[in-house]
């Protein structure tokens, strides 16, 4: 699994390093690592600890079915939130952090962010499969994964490095739904209940590059630097998903978060920061009312 898995997300290093040179390489690995490190920091340390949690679930699928779909939510409100603003603001983020001679890697970097969400969450499904020992099944879908990639990459490599882009996030879509379906059957999901899940954390993302897009147009016609372009569609972005979080954030979101910390003691000051706390708070008066 770990070796079909290196290829999947080695193979597009590969090809467009032989066909399209080290110039256009350089140009797509920079675009690809500065929205999927900071996303990756994220998930990683989420998924050592839901590993070892889900392992201990296996044979409680009740339970087991709960924590995906929760985990879904969260995890899903974050990185759409993250990926879509920096989709929003590609322009401003590659002139800030490479320069203003990498212009070619931002409709790269517009459409790889588009992709991060999709590319992480699936580790979720994979941590499913690993907790409850059906590799078999992850090695099918790992091998679909992989002709699915290289299908889009013949369709698409004549639009050269925007189309391996377009390839990477039509595959993490298609690969994405194919884990989510089975992993639903496995644990006998709802469809309707997982597309909701699914339209809440994506329409925040949309939401997000919706409103740092017109930011950015508004700024941009008006002649403002970069630099400071960016950083009000940072302070935008977080204005927003602290509104989804706190101010008014979905009942769903609420029930989950309440749920999972229902024996949690919030009066203990090192458990959580006062932000966390807050949040739970305004959670406990919201499920009140």
């Amino acid at each position: 699994v770990s070796f079909l898995e290196f290829i999947n997300y080695s193979l597009d290093t590969m090809i467009i390093g032989r066909f399209l040179g080290s110039a256009s390489l350089g140009v797509y690995n920079r675009a690809y690592y500065i929205v999927a490190l900071p996303a990756q920091q994220i998930s990683s340390s989420l998924n050592k600890v839901l590993f070892t949690s889900l392992s201990k679930m296996q044979a409680e699928i009740e339970k087991l079915r709960d924590a995906y779909s929760s985990t879904i939510l969260v995890l899903g409100f974050a990185l759409f939130a993250f990926a879509f603003s920096v989709s929003a603001a590609s322009r401003a983020v590659i002139t800030v952090v490479l320069g203003p001679g990498w212009g070619e890697a931002i409709p790269i970097l517009q459409v790889m962010a588009l992709a991060i969400p999709f590319n992480l969450l699936v580790s979720i499904n994979g941590i499913i499969y690993d907790a409850t020992a059906k590799l078999n099944l992850k090695i099918l879908i790992t091998l679909i994964r992989l002709f699915v990639l290289l299908s889009f990459y013949l369709l698409l490599y004549k639009y050269g490095l925007l189309g391996f882009a377009l390839a990477f996030l039509f595959t993490e879509i298609t690969f994405y739904v194919l884990y989510s379906h089975f992993t639903m059957r496995f644990l006998s999901l709802s469809v309707g209940y997982m597309l909701f899940l699914h339209a809440i954390i994506i329409g925040v993302g949309l939401v997000e590059f919706l409103v740092v897009s017109g930011l950015s147009s508004l700024l941009s016609a008006h002649g403002f630097p970069v630099q400071i372009i960016l950083i009000a569609q940072i302070m935008l972005a977080m204005l927003i998903l602290f509104a989804f979080v706190l101010v008014a954030p979905p009942k769903i979101l609420v029930q989950v978060i309440q749920r999972g910390l229902k024996n949690v003691d919030l009066s203990q000051p090192r458990i959580f920061p006062g932000f966390i706390k807050l949040m739970l708070r305004r959670y406990e008066r919201i499920a009140e009312a």
